[in-house]
């Protein structure tokens, strides 16, 4: 809020007033860059923004040192380092998981880094195969949320179809496409739609 002294001038009298402006506030990351944020901010001890709504499409950098661009009026978080932690993507993206494979993120949804720069999970852009943690192949589908684990292994998905997998047992499971899958540490189903 910005307040400002209004002299006017009204039939020959002079008026005093007070004016007052509400908008965006510029502020600094803990990284040092600038960031104009359309709400109060989440602050560190050393007045730094962790989190807020950015006023405009901004773009930073992730952990890792990717260059990412975030979407204006969506919530933006940022590690002790000044590093992008978690974003709503303005635009499709590439980026890779601790795995090191590439995935493309859907625009308009929110991605998650881990520590190093890697995506922890985010919205898949299109039907898109990775590894569960045991090896076997997963097909997921575009459009739904796909989460890793800290090997880059697909911990949790939406099935692009119909697949067979193993359960902790041992024993074979059909699961249904179109429904979310979840895999243990091993790569066995922890959960899925039958």
């Amino acid at each position: 809020m910005k307040k400002t002294t209004v002299l006017a001038t009204v039939g020959g009298l002079l008026l005093v007033g007070t004016s007052l402006a509400f908008g965006a506030s510029s502020y600094y990351t803990p990284g040092g860059a600038s960031i104009s944020c359309a709400n109060t901010p989440s602050f560190n001890a050393q007045k730094k923004v962790t989190s807020c709504v950015l006023n405009g499409t901004s773009s930073y950098y992730t952990p890792g040192g990717a260059s990412i661009s975030c979407k204006a009026k969506t919530v933006i978080n940022f590690n002790p380092s000044g590093k992008v932690t978690s974003c709503t993507l303005a635009g499709t993206s590439s980026y890779y998981t601790p795995g090191g494979a590439s995935v493309s993120c859907k625009s308009g949804t929110v991605i998650n880094f881990n520590n190093s720069g890697k995506v922890s999970s985010c919205t898949l852009a299109g039907n898109s195969s990775y590894y569960t943690p045991g090896g076997a192949s997963v097909s997921c589908k575009g459009g739904t949320v796909i989460n890793y684990d800290n090997a880059g292994k697909v911990s949790s998905c939406t099935l692009a179809g119909n697949a067979s997998y193993y359960l902790p047992n041992g024993s074979s499971v059909s699961c249904k496409g179109n429904n979310g899958i979840s895999f243990d540490s091993k790569g066995r189903v922890a959960s899925c739609a039958r």
